[in-house]
């Protein structure tokens, strides 16, 4: 069984979180996901998916919400960072499965952040209806203007 105050495996209590405890409480204040340039790595990989015509699932597991609030995370942050990626791929017409309901489920997570065998039941059951789905995707190309910022060269000015 796991730790009952985070829920998660005591081999990994023991060993990866319980030596630093003290110094983890409130370490993370500042973390936040919502400038990153990762969203324009996941518009990479979409773009390449809707160049081949794939129908894609993307699935946004939980984060470990005991363990985010001993850290010092916002809530509210993390919410936008699950708001904004979530937009980012539906308004897109990829199928989309946000997991965050769950950040408070014992034992869903096995440690901070990866799933336990909860987690991953949760993900077989929408890979199945997923794939009986017979609803296919219609893709819109991306534009330009997402990946590059006009840069405007300063004026010269004059010497004389």
């Amino acid at each position: 069984m796991g730790q009952i105050h985070f829920f998660v495996k005591d081999s990994y209590y023991k060993k990866k979180l319980g030596p630093t405890i003290n110094e983890l409480k409130d370490s993370r204040k500042n973390l936040s996901y919502d400038e990153s340039p990762e969203y324009s790595d996941l518009q990479l990989v979409m773009d390449a998916f809707k160049e081949v015509g794939a129908d894609v699932l993307f699935i946004n597991p939980p984060v470990n919400g005991p363990w985010y609030d001993y850290i010092g995370a916002s809530r509210e942050k993390l919410q936008k960072y699950y708001d904004k990626s979530g937009k980012q791929v539906t308004d897109q017409g990829f199928h989309y499965y946000d997991m965050s309901s769950y950040s408070d489920t014992p034992y869903f997570l096995e440690d901070t952040i990866h799933l336990s065998w909860r987690g991953w039941v949760a993900i077989d059951r929408q890979i199945d209806h997923f794939m009986n789905s017979k609803t296919k995707p219609k893709y819109e190309k991306t534009p330009k203007q997402f990946y590059f910022k006009q840069i405007i060269p300063p004026k010269k000015e004059d010497n004389k």
